[in-house]
């Protein structure tokens, strides 16, 4: 995160802010925390990526 801002307002880097924004996504559907937790994993060893997390979106 970074500092030094006058307006109060919160800045992210952008690998934080896709992640974050990916477990608020995936908390909207329904998977646990655990779920999301394994899945930003595989995504950070690149095991898993924006089309499986689509592909797991769409079968819900």
């Amino acid at each position: 995160m970074l500092s030094g801002r006058d307006n109060n307002y919160k800045e992210y880097f952008n690998e934080i802010l896709e992640r974050l924004l990916i477990v608020k996504l995936l908390k909207n559907f329904g998977d646990t925390l655990n779920e999301v937790s394994d899945l930003l994993e595989m995504i950070k060893v690149n095991e898993a990526t924006a089309i499986m997390l689509f592909l797991k979106l769409a079968i819900r």
